[in-house]
């Protein structure tokens, strides 16, 4: 499919490789592209942990560019993905988020489908058409893969199995959720930020200390850290953070406390194009993002504990993982405000610029630092090769 252009030169790049074209947060025309050619394209997008649909029949729900999607685990205890909508008249099928059902019942012609997507009862057969078949109208199924406990699915039969798109990542995921996987959930939280999906992506390292008051608050201070890309545009961190001789300005610190492996300091996964798993102090976190349109972006803080803690280890972590990186925790609750500024800003022309740590002879895919923002460029690749956008001369 060639890109919908206003002008002959509307999707050139800048020739700079610090630079980042201003309206593609903003172009609608750019968003509807980005839904056909990443969202519905050749890419993987995690949707659901096991922990969220751990028993027999239990589903979450999940929009996927414009595609309604059903996760449901079977019967049998297999996890499926479907098309949400009824496969009669395209009715949505299950409106909630996430529940438990052995049946799904389409409320226009009461159409009913199983765990498994097959469908089960539909009122007046005998006068249906002559030969139709039940075993013909299943819920649409959806390409689905999974890794350490987490479900990918792609809306395109013909993309690359999920271990070459996920190639250099498999281990950090693992680490990230517990080593082996085994989690349980421990709960939500989501927010709509005013922003479009690329600028609450298009963060760095170095923003943290300079934007967030929490690390003034509680005396942290940047660390070493190790950081790496891959050619599909996931990046990697692995680093840490200091705590300063001073004690923090909060009157209960237990919430900071670093009671599990604080030698392994904090692992953080972003993968391409928009999900942000993240291992900080006792918190283990997924963030799956949705973009609603040009200028909203939908954002599940999916919070875990692991299978084998303890009681008082379960409230630990909750406790952290919501007041430390939920999206009003001490280390996040500024991110929301610059992204409404920067939609505010729109009107804007030009281009935005990475200066810290941009050195022309280096390679962001293995060269950037902690906190500089080289490691932006890693996603930026991936972004223009989706969208078939070349640099100007």
């Amino acid at each position: 499919m060639d890109m919908p252009t206003r002008s002959a030169d509307a999707y050139a790049w800048p020739s700079a490789p610090n630079a980042i074209p201003r309206d593609i947060f903003h172009r609608d025309d750019i968003f509807q592209a980005e839904i056909e050619r990443i969202f519905h394209g050749p890419y993987w997008h995690p949707v659901a942990h096991d922990a969220e649909i751990p028993n027999p029949h239990d589903y979450k729900t999940f929009t996927l560019g414009e595609r309604p999607l059903l996760i449901s685990r079977g019967a049998d205890g297999a996890v499926r993905a479907f098309v949400n909508a009824c496969s009669h008249r395209g009715v949505l099928l299950v409106p909630g988020f996430r529940g438990h059902g052995e049946q799904h019942e389409c409320p226009y012609h009461r159409w009913s489908f199983d765990s498994a997507g097959e469908l089960r009862v539909c009122p007046g057969e005998d006068d249906f058409i002559a030969g139709f078949d039940k075993a013909d109208f299943g819920l649409p199924p959806v390409r689905l893969e999974t890794l350490h406990g987490l479900h990918f699915v792609t809306l395109d039969p013909a993309a690359p199995p999920l271990t070459t798109f996920l190639e250099g990542m498999q281990d950090v995921i693992g680490r990230i959720l517990g080593g082996d996987g085994r989690l349980t959930l421990l709960g939500y939280q989501k927010v709509v930020f005013n922003c479009n999906w690329k600028a609450y992506f298009d963060q760095d390292g170095w923003h943290a200390p300079m934007l967030h008051a929490a690390f003034r608050m509680l005396n942290w201070v940047g660390g070493k850290g190790v950081l790496s890309g891959t050619h599909q545009g996931h990046r990697n961190a692995h680093y840490e953070i200091v705590p300063n001789r001073k004690p923090p300005l909060i009157q209960d610190p237990s919430v900071i406390a670093y009671e599990h492996r604080p030698e392994d300091g904090g692992q953080l996964a972003i993968l391409f194009p928009t999900t942000n798993m993240n291992k900080q102090m006792d918190t283990m976190t997924v963030r799956y993002a949705v973009p609603l349109d040009a200028h909203r972006t939908e954002v599940h803080y999916t919070y875990f504990a692991h299978q084998d803690d303890d009681d008082a280890t379960r409230r630990h972590r909750l406790r952290q993982s919501s007041n430390m990186l939920g999206p009003s925790g001490f280390i996040t609750l500024e991110d929301g405000a610059v992204f409404n500024r920067i939609t505010k800003a729109r009107g804007a022309t030009g281009n935005n610029y990475m200066v810290k740590g941009m050195r022309l002879d280096a390679n962001p895919y293995t060269d950037s630092q902690q906190n500089d923002e080289m490691q932006c460029v890693v996603f930026w690749d991936a972004y223009r090769r989706a969208l078939g956008m070349t640099r100007a001369d």
